[in-house]
């Protein structure tokens, strides 16, 4: 399984609960795969949960952190299975959910998250 890796020191209390996690929040999601988004999709950052939304469905996962801020996915991303209102919102919503089970890293800085490879590539950028 790939790993998410955090670029911050703060990826370690995303699974003890014992400090509220400054990562913690809803981002609009701006750029997918390199390109911006026309449609209103999101990504919540909530403890160990990454959750992401299309305009048709929804995806999470869960991550492990192994101590050294490094994290492993507890769990394959889960999905919800909508028909899209448009093959347009189909096509993003399909890029979405490929684009993200590739993620190797979560970065942030300054109300800013990125889902990337670990040679930097971004794969998904979005801001609060």
């Amino acid at each position: 399984m790939r790993r998410l890796c955090l670029a911050s020191v703060a990826a370690l209390m995303l699974t003890t609960g014992a400090v509220a996690n400054p990562l913690d929040g809803t981002y609009r999601i701006q750029q997918l795969a390199g390109q911006p988004v026309d449609w209103a999709g999101f990504l919540q950052v909530e403890g160990s949960r990454v959750t992401l939304q299309s305009p048709c469905n929804s995806y999470a996962a869960t991550w492990r952190a192994d101590g050294t801020g490094r994290l492993t996915p507890d769990m394959p991303m889960i999905g919800t299975q909508a028909v899209c209102a448009s093959p347009e919102l189909s096509s993003a919503d399909a890029t979405l959910r490929q684009v993200a089970s590739r993620a190797e890293w979560l970065a942030h800085r300054d109300g800013w998250v990125r889902l990337q490879l670990s040679d930097g590539t971004i794969l998904i950028e979005a801001i609060r």
